[in-house]
């Protein structure tokens, strides 16, 4: 009885010698084969009725090699002058060369996406393609980002291209919730990811639903030409990512990757620690401002406090959520600029908001097919916290099935299906007093730090300006309003921005 024999053999490069991958080795007249790996070597078990192996890949000349005695079969593949030219994907998943294309068109692979270590594609296509210029909206985990291509075309229109994957247009809007049971509801910006804030923060783009590893291409095409591929939408050019498939005629490929990165403050700007709390060299304890005394003048110990009632400057008290009581502090005078604020403590507050974050990305991936079908199967998970210290942070799940079939010498099908999902929490930012950035080094050089509970934070804000940025970034998820209990001349302060009132910003 006839057994079937096993060959084995190398595929390279005939000008370079170096080993082709992927090269699909046929049993001429049958569908038994295999592909070769990432050094060009193929194994391959064949009948003893065989009688030609057939060697073939993508711009490489097709090769038929006898089967021998010999176990080894050996092969060097020459270009293709007619299959040199680039093939690059343009609408509706239509393959053509690139030189017959009249439109400025460059590629990126989807391997170099994965190497930029970035979690959003559109990010990780940054530097990338040229013309193309990516632009941040925040440095939060899962924050959204703008895309312009060949520059600005309006002054007051939408510069977002159209963004195509596998042949259909999808939407780079950010869309956000104003706060329940106030007007607004759904909130969606078509004017690009950055433009949509609710309350200073702002929203995800659907675009970092898609995981980078799943990406085989994105093409980037521009100019007029680039319209007439895709109608008026295109005007501001195409944006075309073509998800991976598996190979046909391949073995089954089962790959895992993960990956862990962390993200730190590099410098922090250095702050003044010489002037405390006040104005024109006196201390004021009502003041925004950072140059009052000098605070190497003074006596050092406990400040002087006004506690007794009906004296001069007598405010009341204020009680904070842990117990603790306060009372107002004389203002400084040019007798004495000190007023009753005798302490020499300073604080640098930016270690309070700030801290180490990390990402950490995990996929696992299933591909392989026959001669007439492919298939890929992927299921990602990536986390990533940021370096706010509290509520900034970004977990995504996905999971993507593509499918594809030859039904009949000229019918295909084929079906891509992804499933994406996504929670992220963003703090406020921008140049308001709010914001935890600016809040933290502005933050007056005397003020004592917040509580170290995350819940129940009991320091008021750093001045009449800005709230305390700890406290921002503690209570970002509340939605309710400060709230003050007055009781005679003390205020029970229980806020998630500290108090205010009688006796005006402490710190």
């Amino acid at each position: 009885m006839a057994q079937d024999r096993t060959l084995q053999g190398r595929v390279t490069d005939r000008a370079t010698g170096n080993g082709l991958p992927g090269v699909t080795v046929l049993v001429k007249g049958t569908t038994i084969g295999a592909s070769t790996d990432s050094e060009g070597s193929y194994t391959l078990s064949v009948p003893a009725s065989a009688t030609t192996l057939t060697f073939s890949f993508i711009g490489y000349t097709t090769l038929d090699r006898p089967i021998t005695d010999a176990s080894t079969i050996n092969v060097a593949m020459e270009a293709s002058a007619r299959e040199l030219g680039e093939v690059v994907v343009t609408a509706l998943g239509l393959e053509t060369s690139r030189d017959r294309l009249g439109t400025a068109q460059s590629t990126v692979q989807g391997q170099a996406l994965v190497r930029s270590g970035e979690t959003s594609p559109i990010t990780a296509l940054s530097g990338k393609a040229p013309g193309v210029l990516i632009t941040r909206s925040t440095g939060d985990p899962g924050a959204s980002a703008n895309i312009q291509i060949r520059g600005a075309s309006t002054i007051t229109g939408n510069l977002q291209p159209l963004i195509v994957v596998d042949g259909i247009p999808i939407s780079n809007t950010s869309v956000g919730e104003n706060t329940p049971g106030t007007a607004g509801g759904i909130v969606a910006s078509g004017g690009g990811a950055a433009s949509n804030q609710i309350s200073g923060v702002v929203q995800q783009s659907r675009l970092n639903d898609i995981n980078p590893d799943d990406i085989a291409s994105m093409e980037v095409l521009r100019g007029a030409a680039a319209a007439a591929l895709w109608g008026t939408r295109a005007a501001n050019g195409v944006l075309v990512i073509t998800t991976k498939k598996g190979r046909s005629a391949d073995k089954l490929n089962l790959s895992y990757r993960t990956t862990y990165g962390i993200d730190e403050i590099n410098q922090v700007p250095e702050l003044q620690q010489r002037y405390g709390q006040g104005l024109n060299g006196l201390f004021a304890q009502g003041n925004a401002r950072s140059w009052g005394d000098r605070i190497a003048d003074r006596s050092g110990g406990a400040d002087a406090a006004i506690t007794t009632p009906g004296a001069p400057g007598y405010q009341g008290f204020i009680t904070f959520a842990d117990g603790t009581q306060r009372f107002a502090i004389p203002a400084g005078t040019a007798a004495n600029p000190h007023g009753g604020k005798n302490s020499r403590d300073t604080y640098d507050h930016s270690d309070e908001v700030f801290g180490r974050g990390y990402t950490w990305d995990n996929i696992a991936t299933l591909s392989g097919g026959d001669p007439r079908s492919n298939f890929y199967i992927s299921l990602g998970n990536t986390h990533t916290e940021g370096i706010a210290r509290n509520n900034s942070d970004n977990d995504r799940t996905t999971f993507r099935v593509n499918v594809d079939r030859q039904l009949a010498t000229k019918f295909r099908a084929g079906i891509n299906a992804t499933y994406a999902r996504t929670f992220s929490n963003r703090v406020q930012q921008g140049s308001s007093g709010s914001s935890i950035f600016l809040g933290a080094f502005v933050a007056l050089p005397t003020s004592t730090t917040p509580t170290t509970s995350a819940t129940t934070p009991t320091r008021r804000a750093i001045s009449s300006s800005g709230a305390n940025p700890r406290t921002v970034i503690s209570w970002a998820t509340a939605i309710t309003p400060d709230s003050t209990t007055l009781s005679g001349p003390s205020i029970t302060c229980a806020t998630r921005r500290g108090c205010s009132g009688l006796l005006g910003p402490w710190s």
